[in-house]
């Protein structure tokens, strides 16, 4: 009589263990069913597509198309630490034909953004800092501005001048100065030596405008102004100038 007794226990308890794991397997799935039916996950497919991205490369100076100019395709990497920063990567890399025309066919997918980097000898690169939508890099004509030098020889015969401050403004029209990285020695502060030679890397082919301060004493902020003019700088040339300062 007892053992039956305790055979029935142990059977109902068994059987209650059963139903509640059923019913919490049961919620478990309808949770997760819920969950995933409200959260979007990212989408982490790996497809890609065949792209293409054409168009032409000239000189900005002389409009004429520039041949074997390199053309590189960037793709664009969201920052895992920086929120919304994204880093440019090399995808593909082609260059200009004879008639400054490129068109690069690389693996990749259309909502992505890209950029083109291009480059050539003698010329101020471009490109790699604006993320665009493929169609936005397409089908243009890119341009390049050409180098330029200056050879300056400064005469000071000013013995006051303890300092000498000197700037080159390139301007692409009146008004509108403009910068490219690679410029060498377009702003100059050094001690006001006798006698200075140097070369300035700057945009052939545009108006540079000069000037040249001087300071006669330790305080950068009591500067002269003892030059200011304008010259028209050469395509892949170099443009010789001799100034000579004097009094102050």
């Amino acid at each position: 009589m007892d053992h039956q007794f305790i055979s029935n226990i142990g059977c109902k308890q068994n059987k209650l263990f059963i139903y509640w794991s059923l019913t919490l397997n049961l919620v478990l799935l309808i949770l997760m069913a819920t969950l995933k039916s409200c959260i979007k996950l990212p989408d982490i497919t790996p497809d890609t597509e065949e792209l293409t991205v054409m168009g032409y490369v000239s000189d900005y100076i002389t409009h004429e198309k520039i041949p074997d100019a390199e053309v590189q395709v960037l793709g664009w990497s969201k920052s895992l630490f920086y929120g919304d920063v994204y880093y440019s990567y090399p995808i593909d890399t082609g260059y200009t034909d004879g008639n400054g025309f490129f068109n690069i066919t690389f693996e990749g997918r259309s909502k992505n953004g890209y950029d083109l980097f291009k480059s050539k000898d003698k010329y101020f690169s471009d490109g790699g800092g604006v993320r665009s939508d493929i169609n936005a890099i397409n089908n243009l004509n890119w341009v390049l501005f050409p180098h330029g030098y200056i050879k300056s020889h400064i005469i000071n015969k000013i013995n006051t001048a303890r300092w000498i401050e000197i700037n080159f403004v390139t301007y692409i029209r009146p008004g509108q100065d403009i910068f490219r990285e690679g410029f060498e020695n377009t702003s100059i502060f050094s001690k006001a030596f006798s006698d200075s030679s140097f070369v300035t890397t700057t945009i052939g082919g545009l108006t540079n405008e000069l000037k040249i301060k001087m300071t006669p004493t330790d305080n950068t902020i009591d500067y002269i102004q003892v030059k200011d003019t304008s010259f028209l700088t050469l395509r892949h040339d170099t443009l010789f100038l001799e100034i000579v300062l004097e009094g102050l």
